[in-house]
């Protein structure tokens, strides 16, 4: 039996257990009788925008002549994307058991058999009837998938991954395969651009690329689709727009998302003295905002705009709830069984993928959207920057946030009460009275701060950021109430020309990051790591000419620098800490926010060695002094670091800290209390003190045991993949 566009419904059904949304059902009928997806679609936080990959594989499956074999979701988010791939590889079980059992699931069996015929027989038992992939990176590549290009495939991918590649040059790819993933992503593709407002670039080079494609016509089944909780406001920003309409809000469980209220205060804060003492009075108030909302049972999110106001909240919290026994939440295991009466965990951005992912994962198991509540349950406080904005399927009862431009605050009121189930939910903003000036624009949002506090003090009905609350400006209104956007270059027949050579490249090449992220100023940064057996000894021994490259090459050799365990910081404020200053602000948590470095902090005038600037296993380690490290190195450096002044690390307790320690910063951890000493077993020690490495046994016999570099290597895990 022949599949119909009304059957989306019942294979919906078979796969997720319950019936889709109104405007799900209306898509696929939608893209059904026009034979393509909307331009653009206008969905609002949780109304399920990533469906749109079960419409777009029922919608090949119905008719494979106008439907795209390749369904890709694209978003600049890693917790979106991972979130993606998970519900691409449930599509992927639900329709392998309905193969294994057609009467279980009939309409299902008939899309996986539509599915198979396209893919053609299978040449083993296992064989899927797609391929589920994710492209990101910090973790190995799947590129099977590009060797059987007649299977259908859903993908979940950064736009670094497929911009790259749709651009020739596709990151941790061979010259070889490059243009062939450049043709199987450039034709019979769907590409779901979510979070469009954070891909402004990349949406517009796209734009720019359609008409340059060879043969292009209406049939290809090639198509970018944008999807958005806030969309531009552009008049041709799309040929088509898709959107909610009645019987959605009218739905049992999406209207009652939409109508849950938000009801949302403004708080402007004097500041006056230094701008330390400034930081630190406005962090106070955030503080004590924060702690009118904590209360057994309740999870609030203080979300701010630096990193630096994160650490100090922290403390300040923790501070604050030390005679109530409030504890810490420890990135390394955030699982931990604690029986504080409220536990503060710190996420931002200048965390080590393996801490961040760790504890993502444990936030979206603690604060599912819908959870149910327990009024005698311990409290949750999440201090937070940008990077928990978009993305973040987390359902917190209470929102404190510093203020922004109104496209972000908006996507951090999305965080907030995500089911519905509470029906109201306070939100908190405040504001340095100083920032709150347009003459002079904020270093991360520019002027588009004071504008959003001005229109949030201008409504007069009650502010109320709910979906359904107070209504968005639209026009010239929104753009000048939205954070400044970098622009991409104008994308010419010649920067192709010199993309589709691939091998050899020719120099000079347009660099591909200027057309997926626009021009930026170049930011300064510099990766970080940390070895538990380079200690200040063995790095003295390394700064001899003679024998010292033979040396780091063997410290690093058994156990390389892994993605995961990297920390990206600004150069400036490492040269800083190392300096011995008293802290280093590492700015905003937003990438491509230009902010000017403050001024120098010397300390002692000496250029001492700090570590080793690791550049590959093909390429020597050098010894590295203060005055060598330059932007995009990676630095390792030693667990028990010192400055140049020979004191052990201790800055105060909320500043920003590279080194290793038992709470989550903008390092591997803040270091509030001591670390521990490293451990030397011949093992990899603790996450936060790094591995260590085969001539760690020649310091002295009292670093490890003989082993030989092969077994370490083995014991270690896997070696560093390409991002």
């Amino acid at each position: 039996m022949l599949l119909s566009p009304g059957d989306f419904a019942a294979f919906f059904a078979e796969v997720w257990g319950h019936a889709p949304f109104p405007w799900q059902a209306r898509l696929a009928r939608l893209a059904a009788d026009q034979g393509r997806m909307p331009d653009l679609m206008d969905l609002p936080t949780g109304s399920g925008k990533t469906a749109c990959l079960d419409i777009g594989l029922f919608l090949l499956a119905l008719d494979p002549s106008r439907f795209a074999r390749r369904i890709v979701l694209v978003v600049d988010r890693r917790t979106i994307v991972d979130q993606s791939h998970r519900r691409a590889l449930a599509l992927q079980g639900a329709l392998a058991q309905a193969e294994a059992d057609p009467a279980s699931r009939p309409v299902s069996a008939r899309v996986a058999a539509s599915l198979r015929a396209l893919s053609g027989p299978r040449t083993r038992e296992t064989e899927p009837v797609l391929d589920a992939v994710v492209l990101r990176g910090g973790i190995p590549q799947d590129r099977d998938w590009a060797r059987t290009p007649s299977r259908p495939l859903l993908v979940a991918s950064t736009v670094d991954q497929v911009g790259s590649r749709l651009l020739f040059r596709g990151y941790g790819l061979s010259d070889s395969m490059a243009p062939v993933h450049a043709g199987l992503l450039g034709t019979d593709t769907l590409l779901l651009l979510d979070e469009v407002h954070l891909s402004g670039p990349f949406r517009e080079s796209l734009a720019a690329l359609a008409p340059h494609r060879t043969g292009a016509t209406p049939s290809d089944r090639w198509q970018v689709c944008c999807l958005s909780a806030t969309p531009s406001d552009e008049p041709d920003a799309a040929h088509q727009r898709f959107g909610l309409e009645e019987p959605d809000r009218e739905h049992p469980v999406l209207g009652r998302r939409l109508r849950a209220d938000k009801p949302t205060r403004l708080t402007p804060v004097p500041v006056k003295g230094k701008e330390d003492a400034r930081r630190a009075t406005f962090a106070e108030a955030l503080r004590d905002a924060a702690l009118h909302q904590t209360g057994p049972g309740r999870a609030v999110a203080l979300v701010v705009n630096r990193v630096d106001t994160a650490l100090r909240l922290r403390h300040l919290l923790l501070e604050a709830g030390r005679k109530q026994g409030w504890a810490a939440v420890d990135p390394a295991d955030p699982t931990a069984a604690s029986t504080a009466p409220v536990r503060v965990a710190l996420v931002t951005g200048r965390m080590r993928g393996l801490d961040r992912d760790r504890m993502g994962s444990w936030l979206s198991e603690r604060l599912p959207p819908g959870r149910p509540r327990d009024p005698a349950g311990p409290g949750l406080v999440v201090v937070a920057t940008q990077c928990i904005e978009a993305g973040a399927d987390l359902d917190f009862d209470a929102l404190v946030t510093e203020c922004a431009s109104l496209d972000a605050l908006r996507q951090r009121a999305g965080r907030l009460d995500r089911a519905g189930t509470l029906g109201e939910a306070p939100i908190h903003i405040l504001a340095r009275e100083d920032a709150l000036d347009p003459a002079t624009p904020d270093p991360i949002y520019g002027a588009a701060l004071a504008e959003t506090w001005a229109w949030l003090q201008a409504q007069e009905d009650g502010l109320n950021l709910g979906i359904s609350g107070t209504p968005a400006p639209h026009g010239r209104d929104a753009t000048r109430l939205q954070a400044p956007a970098p622009l991409p270059p104008v994308l010419l027949p010649a920067h192709l020309d010199a993309w589709v050579q691939t091998s050899p490249r020719p120099q000079p090449q347009p660099e591909p990051a200027h057309f997926l992220h626009g021009i930026r100023r170049p930011t300064a940064e510099i990766q970080l790591c940390w070895r538990a057996d380079l200690d200040g000894d063995l790095l003295a021994r390394l700064g001899d000419a003679e024998t010292g490259p033979a040396m780091a090459a063997a410290v690093l050799g058994a156990v390389p620098p892994r993605p995961g365990e990297l920390v990206t910081v600004p150069l400036y404020a490492l040269r800083q800490w190392l300096r011995g200053a008293e802290g280093a602000d590492v700015g905003a948590d937003l990438e491509g926010v230009e902010e000017a470095a403050p001024p120098d902090q010397r300390g002692p005038p000496e250029d001492p060695l700090v570590g080793l600037i690791w550049a590959g296993a093909d390429h020597p380690s050098d010894p590295a002094r203060l005055s060598d490290l330059r932007p995009g190195d990676l630095l390792v450096l030693p667990s028990r670091c010192r400055r140049p002044a020979r004191r052990q690390l201790r800055p105060h307790p909320y500043r920003p800290g590279f080194g290793p320690g038992r709470s989550c910063g903008c390092g591997v951890r803040a270091w509030s209390p001591p670390a521990p000493a490293p451990r030397r077993t011949g093992r990899p020690g603790p996450p936060h003190h790094g591995a260590p490495s085969a001539l760690a046994r020649r310091n002295g016999g009292r670093d490890l045991p003989p082993r030989p570099a092969a077994k370490l290597a083995q014991r270690a895990g896997q070696r560093p993949v390409p991002i």
